[in-house]
């Protein structure tokens, strides 16, 4: 996979959360990785980043999803 795509899901986040938003900048994230996973599950080259990053974006969206 290109290194390129690999790191897009961080890269969607970083552009988001620089304009503050977030919640959106997760979400998103989360999206982009499940979108790559499944593109890998196809192709049977499924590799241990893409659980991680899912985990980690939904860990992200749940805290910034709190209340203050």
């Amino acid at each position: 996979m290109n290194i390129l795509v690999s790191f897009l899901p961080w890269i969607i986040f970083w552009v988001l959360s620089g304009k503050g938003q977030l919640k959106i900048a997760a979400a998103t994230s989360i999206v982009a990785v499940v979108i790559l996973a499944i593109k890998d599950f196809k192709k049977h080259s499924v590799k241990i980043l893409a659980p991680t990053l899912t985990v980690s974006f939904k860990f992200r969206h749940f805290i910034l999803s709190e209340p203050a």
